[in-house]
């Protein structure tokens, strides 16, 4: 039925960027700043997603208990 291979994480992305030429300390540390925010960005749209899918469930599921025990 499932297949398991033995990896149950993702490995994570190596950036090679910068190993075959030498990038510039400035360009460098901007770059790295910019990829954190995305990646907080990123987790914070997760945050968000999941709390606003959270409410939406919780309003349904009140909404058709109430449905239910009222009718």
């Amino acid at each position: 039925m499932f297949s398991f291979e033995g990896d149950f994480r993702r490995k994570p992305v190596q950036s090679l960027r910068g190993a075959s030429k030498k990038e510039q300390k400035e360009s460098l540390i901007k770059r790295v700043q910019d990829e954190r925010q995305k990646r907080e960005d990123q987790r914070q749209r997760q945050s968000s997603a999941i709390k606003i899918q959270s409410y939406y469930r919780r309003f349904t599921c009140r909404k058709i208990q109430v449905w239910c025990f009222a009718g």
